[in-house]
């Protein structure tokens, strides 16, 4: 088995998360991500670096080397990694695109339930 190039961990008990959790395995291809729900304690083990409120708050992703990116980060760094979402990458480098992302990000998270 090939070692995976990072974890995406997402709310297992946000139907959102799920749903969209379910298209980004279907769209990832031969991208070598583990998409796992954040209430499998196993990933609470795995992970216990990160906070329990962390992985309710937002999305997050654990690269091969460590490092986590959350919430509207991990989108931007997924759109690098995906090839189907390749074509979104350079968007994050217009001006005010990350505040932006980071913003919406917020409020979807917030208004999920």
């Amino acid at each position: 088995m090939t070692e995976s190039l990072a974890t995406v961990i997402y709310d297992g008990e946000c139907d959102l998360c799920t749903r969209w959790a379910e298209t980004l395995g279907r769209q990832s291809g031969a991208a070598q991500l583990d998409i796992v729900p954040s209430n499998d304690m196993l990933v609470r083990d795995r992970f216990a670096a990160i906070p329990a409120a962390d992985f309710s708050g937002s999305l997050q992703l654990v690269l091969a080397d460590g490092t986590r990116l959350q919430g509207a980060a991990a989108i931007e760094r997924l759109t690098r990694i995906l090839p189907r979402w390749r074509w979104l990458a350079p968007l994050f480098r217009l001006p005010f695109a990350r505040a932006i992302a980071a913003g919406a990000y917020r409020w979807v998270a917030n208004h999920r339930r």
